[in-house]
C-alpha cells in the first residue's frame, strides 16, 4: 500500500501517538532528516524509530549467527579478507594474467572487492558467475568469490550477505519480537537480491509504502549554466539570498558530492558562512588526511625530503617539541640545506652531524616508527605488511597541529580507522602491495570541514546551507 508521507505521519501520530512506529529508510540519515521535518511540521516524532534494512537484518540475524559462533565483521576486516582473496586468486593464477600486474592498484583491488560484494548481497554464487558465456575477468571474480566465502568461514566472520541470509532464515520466528510495531518503508528501497527478500517479507507483514510524489516542491525550475561548480554554487546561492531565503532554507542537491562539496566549502570558508555536507569531503580534504597523504607519498617516493618540506611549510607537520618562535617555513628551509635528497640512509646520516634540534626531533619521530621502504632505484622490492603502515601512521598522526574542532573530530575519527588497520593479522607482502591495501582501506574514509557540538555533521542544522545527493533530496523539509 503506497501512501502520501504528510499524510501517513499523521494518521499515524493521531492513532499511535505514543506507541513504537518504524521507519525504514535507504540510510539512517534518510530516516533522521525525515523525523526532524516531521517534527517541525508537528511538533514531536514520539515512537518513531529510523532504521535501515540491514540494521533490520543484524537485529533479526543476531540469535542466528551467534548460535552458529559467528560475529558479523567490521567493514575494515571484511575488505581485508576480500583482498586475501583477490592475493590467493593471483598467487595460484586462477585470475587473468594482466591482474598480476594491477594488483597493487588501490583503484583495481577496491573495483575487484566492491563487485565481490555487490555480487554477494545480490545472492549470485560462483557457479552462476562461470555459467556466464564470458572468459577473463568475469571467471576471475568467480575465482575470488569462492576464496573470499571460504576465508569467511575460516575467519568466523559474517559480511552483508551472510546477515541478510541469515535475517531471512529466522525471519518468521524473530519478526514477532522485533517487528510488534508499524513499519513505514522509503519508496526508494532496493527491492533486489537479497534485501529485496527482506523488503518483500516485511511488505507481506503490512508494511506502509510511501509514495514517490515531490510534495512541497516548486512547479518552476529556474535553469541556468555555470563554468564550474564552484560558479554553481555561488550563482545557485546568490538567486536564494535575493529571493529573501535564509541559508537554511536552502538545500544543495548534486550528483557530484566530491565535486560540488569541495566547491561548497571553499566558498562557505571564503565567505564565512556555515554549511553541512551529507556526504562529507575526501579525506584528503582535511589538514589532518592531507598530513598523512603527504606522509603516504614520502614512504611510497622512496622518502623524497621535498615532501617533508612542503609539509612543513604547509603547517601539515610539526616536531613533537615545537619552538613557539621557529615556524614551519624556518624549519622547511634548515631541511633544504641539508641536501638529504632521499633514503633512510642519508636521513640517518644527517642525525649524526649538529642540525636544529627541532628538525632532529621531527627526523627521529619520522624514522623512529617507519615500516620497511623500498628505495628508488632498488633491485628489489622490500616486504612489509598493511599493520606496521598504519601503526606508523598513527605515531605519523601525533605529529599534525589540530587547530580547531572539526580537525580533533577529523583525527579521532582516522585513528579509529586507523587502529582497526593496525589490529589485522597479516603475513608480510611487497611493499607496494602493502601501501595499496592501506589506500584501498582509506578510500572509502570521509571529513567535514566543519562540526557543531552536539549534533552529526552529516545531518542538516540551523544557519546553515546543506549540500546532498539526489537519493535524499528534499527530505530535510
Amino acid at each position: 500500500m503506497t501512501e502520501d508521507r504528510t499524510t501517513l505521519f499523521r494518521v499515524f501520530a493521531k492513532a499511535h501517538p505514543t506507541d513504537r512506529k518504524i521507519l525504514v529508510g535507504p540510510t539512517l540519515l534518510w530516516g533522521r532528516e525525515v523525523l526532524r521535518s516531521l517534527a517541525r511540521e508537528s511538533g514531536g516524532w514520539i515512537g518513531w524509530e529510523p532504521v535501515t534494512l540491514r540494521s533490520l537484518a543484524d537485529d533479526l540475524a543476531l540469535v542466528e549467527l551467534s548460535e552458529t559462533g559467528i560475529r558479523v565483521g567490521s567493514d575494515v576486516e571484511i575488505g581485508a579478507i576480500a583482498g586475501a582473496a583477490l592475493d590467493e586468486c593471483i598467487a595460484q593464477d586462477q585470475v587473468p594474467a594482466q591482474w598480476h600486474d594491477l594488483a597493487a592498484n588501490a583503484g583495481f583491488r577496491r573495483a575487484v572487492e566492491n563487485a565481490v560484494l555487490e555480487l554477494r548481497v545480490a545472492g549470485v554464487a560462483p557457479a552462476e558467475v562461470r555459467a556466464l558465456q564470458a572468459a577473463g575477468t568475469v571467471h576471475g571474480i568467480a575465482a575470488v568469490l569462492e576464496h573470499y566465502a571460504a576465508l569467511l568461514a575460516t575467519h568466523g566472520l559474517a559480511d552483508a550477505a551472510a546477515v541478510f541470509t541469515a535475517a531471512l532464515a529466522s525471519f518468521e520466528r524473530e519478526a514477532p519480537y522485533l517487528l510488534d510495531a508499524e513499519i513505514v518503508l522509503a519508496p526508494s528501497l532496493n527491492p533486489r537480491g537479497l534485501p529485496g527478500q527482506l523488503l518483500t517479507r516485511l511488505i507481506e507483514r503490512g508494511a506502509h509504502v510511501l509514495s514517490e510524489s515531490a510534495e512541497g516542491l516548486q512547479q518552476e525550475a529556474d535553469i541556468f549554466v555555470a563554468a564550474t561548480p564552484y560558479d554553481e554554487v555561488r550563482e545557485a546561492l546568490r538567486r536564494a539570498v535575493a529571493e529573501g531565503m535564509r541559508l537554511d532554507q536552502v538545500e544543495l542537491v548534486c550528483s557530484d558530492v566530491d565535486a560540488y562539496g569541495i566547491a561548497l566549502d571553499a566558498l562557505a570558508r571564503h565567505l564565512g558562512f556555515q554549511a553541512t555536507l551529507q556526504e562529507g569531503l575526501p579525506w584528503q580534504r582535511s589538514r589532518v588526511g592531507r598530513a598523512l597523504a603527504r606522509l603516504l607519498d614520502w614512504m611510497e617516493d622512496g622518502l623524497p625530503a621535498d615532501r617533508l618540506r612542503e609539509a612543513l611549510e604547509a603547517g601539515d607537520i610539526a616536531p613533537p617539541t615545537a619552538d613557539p618562535h621557529q615556524t614551519g617555513a624556518t624549519l622547511a628551509r634548515a631541511l633544504r640545506l641539508l641536501r638529504i635528497g632521499w633514503g633512510r640512509d642519508r636521513y640517518e646520516t644527517v642525525l649524526t652531524q649538529q642540525i636544529d634540534p627541532n628538525l632532529a626531533a621531527l627526523l627521529h619521530a619520522l624514522l623512529d616508527h617507519l615500516p620497511p621502504t623500498t628505495e628508488r632505484a632498488a633491485a628489489r622490492e622490500c616486504e612489509t605488511t598493511p599493520q606496521a603502515i598504519a601503526q606508523s601512521l598513527l605515531h605519523f598522526l601525533d605529529l599534525v597541529p589540530l587547530a580547531d574542532a572539526s580537525d580533533r573530530f577529523n583525527a579521532d575519527r582516522l585513528r579509529l580507522r586507523l587502529e582497526a588497520l593496525a589490529e589485522l593479522q597479516q603475513a608480510p607482502q611487497p611493499f607496494s602491495a602493502a601501501i595499496g591495501a592501506i589506500r584501498e582501506a582509506l578510500g572509502d574514509f570521509r571529513i567535514w570541514p566543519q562540526v557543531a557540538t552536539g549534533g552529526s555533521p552529516r545531518l542538516s542544522r540551523g544557519g546553515a546551507v546543506h549540500l546532498c545527493d539526489f537519493r535524499h533530496a528534499g527530505v530535510t523539509g
